[in-house]
């Protein structure tokens, strides 16, 4: 170990590499409206959007995540 490595005494709990969540729709606004605003949005901007939305998932602990619908294949394009 180098010698300016930080060491954390995990005794007694857990170490876990970050969440994962399996069900979700990275280019979703969360607006009530959101079947229609997906119609309305260009799907370059969904992609943006669903890059926006991981940025935010990444910060808050999740390392894995699975798109389960995107229209016109804006999960991979986030990917």
């Amino acid at each position: 170990m180098p010698a300016d490595a930080t060491k954390i005494d995990a005794a007694g709990g857990f170490v876990m590499p970050g969440m994962i969540d399996s069900h979700v729709h990275l280019p979703s606004v969360g607006a009530a409206a959101a079947e229609l605003q997906r119609l309305k949005d260009l799907i370059p901007f969904q992609a943006l959007q669903g890059a926006a939305n991981a940025r935010t998932m990444m910060n808050a602990g999740f390392t894995t995540v699975r798109d389960v619908s995107s229209p016109g294949f804006a999960n991979v394009a986030i990917r």
